[in-house]
């Protein structure tokens, strides 16, 4: 196991995919929203997607335990070795077109160095910012419940908000509490379909004026995405 940098490849493990393996923790949601923004890029098909959040049992593998996966962000090559942190991130980069220049201007040591830094950096102020965006809810600290195709949103009282979506992206129903709304609760389960599925959204009519905002409001997010 490896908390930076390079750990040597496992002896059993093989890569059965032409492209990294990508380990986030989608119940993070600023994690969900950069995943999400990644997997709509040109290349992103190349890498796998595993949301360790919606896994069981202690280990993802054999050489990373599921709490050392949700603690920091880690990519396996196709040679089978295990990276994580910045490195990780550049290994992302250099397989979408789009941020290939990115991974090479910051392949030399120093730069690479940096990199983790920065993110070691942001690390030590996630649980803080997690923290704020799970109490906003009235009832205190808020819970994520997954089943296959639905997201559930609870506190300690009473269900904040709720998705059910399909594989393909397809949001079938959205209900935010109307005591919950405005708090960017919607947002918050998008994000956490549009990382999971790789896909971009399309929502079932009938959608509601408030909803249509929302809608609205995820289509401008694509554009500037583009």
């Amino acid at each position: 196991m490896t908390t930076s940098g390079v750990a040597d490849r496992p002896a059993a493990l093989s890569s059965l995919h032409d492209g990294p393996t990508a380990y986030y923790d989608g119940a993070c949601l600023l994690c969900a929203r950069e995943i999400a923004f990644y997997r709509r890029q040109a290349g992103a098909r190349r890498i796998r997607w595993i949301d360790v959040s919606g896994l069981g049992g202690d280990e993802v593998s054999p050489d990373l335990s599921r709490d050392a996966a949700l603690a920091r962000f880690h990519v396996r090559d196709i040679d089978g070795r295990l990276i994580s942190g910045g490195a990780a991130f550049a290994l992302v980069w250099k397989n979408l077109p789009r941020f290939r220049w990115l991974a090479t201007l910051l392949a030399p040591r120093p730069f690479t160095w940096i990199l983790d830094r920065l993110y070691t950096a942001f690390l030590k102020i996630r649980p803080r910012l997690q923290s704020f965006v799970r109490s906003r809810g009235v009832g205190g600290a808020l819970h994520l419940n997954r089943t296959p195709g639905i997201l559930t949103l609870t506190d300690a009282n009473t269900t904040i908000a709720y998705c059910r979506y399909e594989t393909s992206g397809e949001i079938e129903y959205l209900f935010v509490n109307p005591a919950f709304r405005r708090r960017g609760h919607a947002r918050r389960l998008l994000a956490m379909v549009e990382a999971e599925t790789g896909a971009t959204l399309r929502f079932n009519p009938p959608i509601s004026p408030l909803g249509g905002h929302l809608v609205q409001s995820y289509n401008r997010g694509l554009h500037a995405s583009d």
